[in-house]
């Protein structure tokens, strides 16, 4: 004896195995200074300026030529128009 459950059961039993919980990426906790100058529509080498002449905080981290900022600064620098004050280290050149 032979047990014919058809296409529709079957599909079910398969969409049912399926894990339900997807893996989602963190999102990422830094950001480079030229995507913070894509983001502001301003060009890369004006942002790169204001970080040589201390206007802006020292970036967080450095990869050869490549600055990198804490996204939760930007962030909250883009929300209120003032840097943390965790943004800027001890010692650094904050006025």
């Amino acid at each position: 004896m032979t047990c014919n459950l058809g296409p529709t059961v079957w599909a079910f039993v398969l969409v049912w195995r399926k894990p339900l919980v997807k893996k989602v990426k963190p999102p990422p906790e830094l950001i480079r200074v030229r995507e913070m100058a894509r983001l502001m529509g301003i060009q890369t080498e004006t942002l790169t300026q204001w970080i040589e002449r201390r206007i802006w905080p020292p970036p967080h981290s450095e990869f050869e030529r490549t600055k990198f900022y804490r996204v939760k600064h930007f962030r909250a620098y883009i929300d209120t128009g003032h840097w943390p004050t965790d943004a800027w280290p001890r010692g650094s050149w904050k006025q």
